[in-house]
């Protein structure tokens, strides 16, 4: 018989309160009725480590909306993102 390594596997473990039973591995925690698209709104003061929360946010799926500078940061970096004045029309 084989030793275990000590890692739980995902089915042994306890589940924590974001853990989703039903969501496969890999798929978007968020979803959105049909034909809705999720979004993230970022706006803030102090830019560090922004481009890439707004990454790993649109590589689960949402579409970025920001304000000013911190659109410019974000787009600066490649990552799509649209200003809120575009989408809002204010």
């Amino acid at each position: 018989m084989a030793a275990r390594s000590g890692r739980k596997s995902a089915a042994d473990r306890e589940q924590g309160p974001f853990d989703d039973p039903i969501r496969k591995q890999g798929e978007p925690h968020m979803t959105e009725p049909a034909g809705q698209t999720a979004r993230a709104l970022i706006s803030v003061s102090d830019k560090t480590g922004i481009a890439e929360l707004a990454g790993a946010l649109h590589g689960l799926g949402l579409a970025i909306l920001s304000t000013g500078g911190t659109c410019r940061v974000i787009a600066g970096a490649g990552v799509p993102v649209t200003e809120v004045a575009d989408h809002t029309g204010f």
